[in-house]
């Protein structure tokens, strides 16, 4: 009884890792989707910059 009581316990808390580290996952890999949007967004701005470097801003607008 002793032993079935323990290996629940283990069974449970193993269960209860995974399901963290599961989660953690997911949270990762939201946050890895979200740094590239940033780093294309920052890209793109910086190649409309270079681009229009040097013009006058009023005629851009």
């Amino acid at each position: 009884m002793i032993f079935k009581l323990k290996m629940t316990n283990y069974a449970e808390m193993i269960t209860k890792r995974l399901q963290l580290a599961s989660k953690l996952v997911k949270v990762a890999k939201i946050w890895l989707v979200s740094q590239i949007f940033v780093r294309n967004r920052q890209e793109n701005f910086l190649k409309i910059v270079d681009a229009t470097d040097g013009q006058d801003e009023r005629s851009f607008l």
